[in-house]
């Protein structure tokens, strides 16, 4: 199942560049490159999770998505981040709540806020959620999988 939740959207004069660790000098170019690395590592295991349907491997690029963009730009996973610690806290506990070992994997679409897009193999219903269908037809003719 894929799922999104909508959720608050980033705040008023958000800048998701306020720290930048990719363009930061005073980090290595061993750890930025590090930084990229992560990112192009769940990339690849988004992909494969596609091509191959394999929904753990889609759940948990989209989770480590999450963490490489935290690693290169805070302030696109968490807008609050040292400023609203209230609020920084209730976005890391609506996100860990459906993240890994709870669900397959979540990711925020957008830059901080949005929505939250999760992929679960629960039936439970979450209030206010979307569930996504995704009609492989054209793609897989007489194909009964259900991602």
């Amino acid at each position: 199942n894929i799922i999104k939740i909508p959720f608050e959207s980033r705040p008023a004069n958000f800048n998701s560049q306020r720290v930048n660790n990719l363009t930061d000098e005073s980090i290595s170019l061993e750890k930025r490159v590090a930084m990229v690395k992560l990112l192009s590592d769940a990339s690849d295991l988004v992909w494969k999770g596609i091509t191959e349907m394999d929904s753990d491997a889609v759940g948990k690029g989209l989770s480590d998505t999450m963490k490489a963009w935290e690693t290169m730009l805070p302030y696109t996973v968490d807008p609050y981040r040292g400023e609203d610690s209230e609020k920084s806290q209730q976005l890391r506990e609506y996100w860990t709540k459906y993240d890994i070992p709870y669900t397959k994997g979540c990711l925020f679409s957008g830059a901080g806020g949005g929505y939250l897009m999760i992929i679960s193999d629960s039936d439970e219903v979450i209030e206010g959620a979307m569930k996504i269908q995704i009609n492989l037809d054209e793609i897989c003719p007489n194909s009964t999988y259900e991602f």
